[in-house]
């Protein structure tokens, strides 16, 4: 049918198997089969075209879109703001950890009300843009007075290492009675009428913690009075 040489007898035979490759091919894209190595034209997959996507395959590349998660997308990653908002009933946003404004932060608000938006303290549970009395140690000591004992006592001073003077709480157990009662920073009488008396103070400086018992009364028994004062970051300053 054709009068044709060697040379153009192995150029069309090479361009068949080529046209074959790119049928099968072609045919398997079609029927869905996955390839080893395909490259599509720019923004030619749409949404309807990917079935489904698992985060092993994203391997290089910036998410920044929208994602809802969760029951009715209430978990929200929004690539965009560079944060992570979590919904409530109300379809508030109480939840915020990311951007904020100008800033990065956690803000968690009351029922009602936006975390992205509220601003007033009042209105919020948490948030990370205000200081927050953090404890950077425990005391538990005690004071003891033997049986017919009274007068005053302290403890040893603490060294706390903070370099200032820290907001604290400090409480003893009257062991007379078995109640805590806080540890004011002047003398005041903490016992019920009908035990021993109490005066309890506990102060801070820039470097040491004090505090002193003293007791008075009747009867006197022998009693193990246990303190535990709490030292918190913030620095007490009044002026």
């Amino acid at each position: 049918m054709f009068n044709l040489n060697l040379i153009e007898k192995a150029k069309l035979t090479r361009r068949f198997a080529y046209n074959n490759l790119r049928i099968k091919r072609l045919e398997s894209i079609l029927k869905g089969v996955p390839l080893g190595s395909v490259k599509f034209a720019n923004a030619s997959i749409t949404d309807a075209k990917i079935k489904s996507l698992s985060a092993d395959k994203i391997i290089t590349g910036t998410i920044s879109i929208f994602i809802g998660l969760g029951e009715d997308g209430k978990i929200k990653i929004d690539g965009e703001e560079n944060r992570i908002l979590i919904e409530d009933n109300d379809e508030d946003d109480r939840v915020l950890l990311g951007k904020n404004g100008d800033d990065y932060d956690l803000t968690i608000s009351k029922p009602g009300f936006d975390a992205k938006v509220t601003t007033d303290p009042l209105d919020l549970c948490f948030s990370s843009m205000f200081n927050q009395f953090k404890i950077v140690l425990e005391i538990d000591t005690n004071i003891s007075f033997s049986g017919g004992e009274s007068g005053e006592k302290s403890i040893t001073p603490v060294t706390h290492g903070l370099g200032y003077a820290p907001v604290y709480l400090a409480f003893f157990l009257n062991d007379d009675e078995g109640k805590w009662y806080a540890m004011p920073n002047e003398p005041e009488h903490l016992s019920e009428t009908g035990n021993p008396q109490y005066e309890a103070i506990c102060n801070v400086d820039s470097n040491y913690v004090y505090a002193s018992l003293k007791k008075t009364g009747a009867p006197l028994n022998a009693t193990t009075n246990l303190i535990k004062i709490i030292l918190m970051t913030g620095e007490i300053n009044m002026t």
